[in-house]
């Protein structure tokens, strides 16, 4: 199979394979796209008065003239070998020809070279002969086993390379996994405890309000009852001016009595007195327990905008 050879970037030759494929890189196809033909060294392209031998009707002219035994005189009486496409001039009457001819000049080679490669696809590799390893002094255009080695190398380091970075992201994926659970978990028991605290401050609140509610009766009953004695200090006030103007005999007892009085107002006195410092301090006790129910509120509040 002798026929211009193909260089890699690199420099080195390209096997036969990859030659038909158009691409170093495995599972590479050639696409339809339209290449350039090339001309072996010294040749020029054909000006716009000549033929162009890379169209159709040239194509079918050098298959009419190759169909005989006698254009493989002087080779080294191998036989031909058969070519990837069937010769499509093969069984056509001379009109068929013609027609082929005059059809050529609105022929397409995109389609041509579409079904071309899809028989590339299905076909087997062109075996190689005796004489093909070289030809115009290029090198064979077969891959060494040294090359394969590499590329396998390559390979493999390629294939541990994503190994590893699987495995690493994997181990990310289970540490965040874990990490949310554990979130989540912590959220859960900080809900258990904000709740449990907020049902023990309306224990309280309930509480507090029952105690408030007594302090407001018994302020309510000792008003009452500090009126009642200033009544009755004003009319003992009354009666001591009384007695002592008319009746100096029982002004002792009368004085006694007063005294009594007195003692009893002194008494009811202090003890209204304890009772307002206690319903005060209750009163204190209340708005410290409301601004506490207010700094609970802004935390759930804060909580829940947090979530």
């Amino acid at each position: 199979m002798a026929g211009p050879c193909r260089a890699s970037p690199a420099g080195r030759p390209l096997s036969p394979a990859r030659q038909l494929w158009g691409g170093e890189q495995r599972g590479e196809r050639a696409g339809p796209a339209r290449r350039l033909p090339s001309f072996p060294a010294g040749e020029e392209p054909p000006g716009p008065g000549e033929p162009n031998p890379f169209s159709f009707r040239a194509f079918v002219r050098s298959q009419g003239r190759g169909a005989g035994p006698e254009a493989w005189a002087g080779t080294d009486g191998r036989a031909p070998q058969e070519p990837f496409l069937p010769d499509p001039t093969a069984g056509r009457p001379l009109e068929e020809e013609a027609a082929a001819e005059e059809w050529s000049g609105s022929y397409r080679p995109s389609a041509v070279e579409r079904a071309h490669f899809s028989r590339l696809e299905h076909s087997e590799p062109w075996p190689l002969g005796t004489g093909d390893g070289e030809v115009a002094g290029c090198p064979s255009l077969q891959p060494t086993a040294r090359e394969l080695q590499e590329e396998n190398a390559r390979l493999r380091s390629t294939i541990n390379k994503l190994h590893f970075l699987s495995e690493t992201q994997a181990d990310k994926v289970r540490k965040l996994e874990r990490k949310l659970e554990e979130n989540k978990i912590k959220e859960q028991k900080e809900a258990r405890d904000l709740e449990a605290m907020v049902q023990h401050v309306e224990q309280n609140l309930q509480l507090m309000t029952k105690r408030a509610v007594k302090a407001e009766n018994n302020v309510v009953k000792l008003k009452q009852e500090n009126a009642l004695l200033q009544v009755q200090l004003k009319n003992y006030k009354t009666e001591n001016e009384a007695l002592k103007t008319g009746q100096s005999a029982s002004l002792a007892a009368v004085k006694q009595n007063a005294d009594i009085a007195l003692q009893n107002l002194v008494s009811v006195i202090t003890n209204s007195h304890s009772s307002i410092k206690q319903l005060v301090s209750g009163a204190e006790s209340l708005q410290i327990v409301a601004e506490l129910l207010k700094s609970i509120d802004r935390i759930s509040e804060i909580s829940d905008d947090g979530s």
